[in-house]
């Protein structure tokens, strides 16, 4: 299975997907006006990903609502894929933005798997 790396904009996350490594990573900014294109192959890719794990590194600045729901499609479609026995999620927020953290929180209840939440500094970021 081949990567997948997506040059990130102002408005759009970087994005690589590592089936070797078991591993996502989306970060930077979301915003776009069309988040489904910004994310289709990015759904794509997890649809035919078939590793018995993976690690959803989200490490977002900032993204708005309709970028939120295709995060919770992107996690759906790990959760639902019977190849892939564990799912861990490494929820990176700012220091102070308790919206994002919130965001995290309200996702691992949803999904009940194991989300570790890290809270940074901008100059660490």
């Amino acid at each position: 299975m081949d990567k997948l790396e997506i040059q990130g904009t102002n408005d759009t996350p970087f994005i690589f997907c590592d089936a070797e490594k078991k591993e996502i990573l989306l970060t930077g900014r979301s915003l776009p006006e069309n988040p489904f294109k910004v994310y289709e192959k990015v759904f794509s890719w997890a649809e035919k990903y078939d590793q018995d794990s993976i690690l959803l590194n989200f490490k977002l600045e900032y993204f708005n609502t309709a970028s939120s729901k295709q995060i919770f499609n992107l996690i759906k479609l790990f959760v639902e894929n019977k190849q892939v026995k564990e799912i861990k999620v490494k929820w990176y927020y700012e220091e102070g933005d308790y919206d994002s953290k919130e965001t995290g929180e309200h996702f691992a209840n949803l999904f009940r798997i194991p989300f570790e939440f890290i809270e940074y500094t901008e100059t660490q970021y």
